[in-house]
């Protein structure tokens, strides 16, 4: 027996436990790795999609039903790991964006990047708004973005608004959540 067959031993025990509800989040991250919730949506909405079941009873997945699933399986059940912000494009935009993955899974994101000076979130102390607007306004300067792009709209000078249109359509800057 293999490491390899200990762990799905492991895994499948640990899936027994979990209420049904549970079940299908844990099984996409096993598979596909660390996602995001949107991304966790999208897999789960796509697997019952290629279900054989009449559409009437085919199950449509809700983001707030993927977070409260992940919510549980990091903090009742503790099988799932917080890997905090990472940076990168999703559906064509660019944001940051929270990623979970399997406990004892090794793999890392593709196509993402670590936010920097982003503490791991600590359930016993809560979110730290103040180190992610510290962390918000260090990518802002490390990153090429448009000059006046803090700026609202009515703020900002015209010929910056135009051009900030324009790299908005091409999709050249970096947006942070």
């Amino acid at each position: 027996m293999g490491v390899r067959d200990t762990s799905l031993e492991t895994f499948t025990q640990i899936r027994e436990r979990l209420p049904e509800a549970c079940r299908p989040v844990l099984e996409v991250l096993w598979e596909l790795g660390p996602m995001h919730n949107n991304r966790i949506l999208e897999a789960l909405n796509q697997r019952e999609a290629a279900t054989c079941k009449p559409k009437d009873q085919k199950r449509h997945w809700q983001i707030n039903q993927v977070a409260g699933r992940v919510n549980d399986l990091v903090h009742k059940y503790g099988v799932v790991r917080d890997l905090g912000r990472h940076i990168g494009q999703w559906k064509g935009k660019a944001a940051s964006y929270h990623f979970w993955r399997v406990a004892g899974d090794t793999r890392e994101p593709v196509g993402f990047i670590k936010a920097e000076n982003e503490p791991p979130y600590d359930p016993k102390q809560g979110h730290n708004t103040a180190q992610r607007h510290h962390n918000r306004q260090t990518a802002a300067q490390t990153t090429n973005h448009t000059p006046g792009a803090g700026l609202g709209p009515q703020n900002r000078p015209q010929a910056v608004k135009r051009e900030f249109k324009k790299e908005l359509k091409t999709g050249q800057f970096l947006l942070f959540a």
